[in-house]
């Protein structure tokens, strides 16, 4: 009896040992998927890359690398739908995703102004995006016809005197304003 004991307590324990080996040894292969895709991104092929990607999360489905990153090359592809699910669905698994927040608030802002702002208000380290912050807000600003508020938000942006995208923003803003002379400037300096 002892001896069927040990052999069934072997052979209910022996499936659990190798579901944990393979929950490791799958979220290493993810990881390496995960790289394969950041190579072919920075060489520019982000069809593969996407590819890369979605099989990384086939095989860890919970992999916020793998989220974020198959939304950022769904944003290179122009697939806004596939890429605001992916970001979404990173942001669930950590909401400490700053960067894919902002992402997210990126897609937001030309129909729901409101939700980007709202998501841009829940960055933890505004300053590491301080730019492209300032560019979101001022736009869905715009979007929400508060041009005063788009201009505050583009003054404090640093660097703006030089940046193009800031420029032509406070261009917009300037002229629905009535100060024409300072949107003249703004549009000089975007050009």
């Amino acid at each position: 009896m002892n001896m069927t004991v040990r052999i069934l307590t072997f052979l209910l324990c022996f499936p659990l040992l190798l579901g944990f080996l393979g929950c490791s040894s799958n979220e290493e292969k993810a990881a390496k998927y995960v790289t394969r895709g950041d190579r072919l991104m920075e060489t520019g092929d982000t069809m593969r890359a996407v590819l890369e990607y979605r099989n990384a999360l086939q095989l860890d489905p919970k992999c916020k690398a793998a989220h974020f990153a198959l939304g950022k090359a769904l944003l290179a592809r122009k697939e806004y739908l596939g890429a605001y699910r992916s970001l979404n669905e990173a942001l669930e698994l950590d909401p400490n995703l700053d960067e894919a927040r902002l992402e997210v608030a990126g897609l937001l802002y030309p129909s729901q102004p409101e939700k980007a702002l709202e998501e841009i208000s829940k960055i933890r380290d505004p300053a590491r995006f301080e730019h492209k912050i300032g560019v979101v807000r001022a736009s869905a600003f715009i979007v929400l016809k508060q041009h005063q508020q788009a201009i505050e938000a583009l003054k404090k942006v640093k660097d703006a005197e030089t940046s193009a995208e800031v420029q032509g923003l406070l261009a917009i803003s300037l002229q629905a304003t009535g100060d024409f002379k300072a949107m003249e400037e703004a549009a000089v300096k975007a050009s």
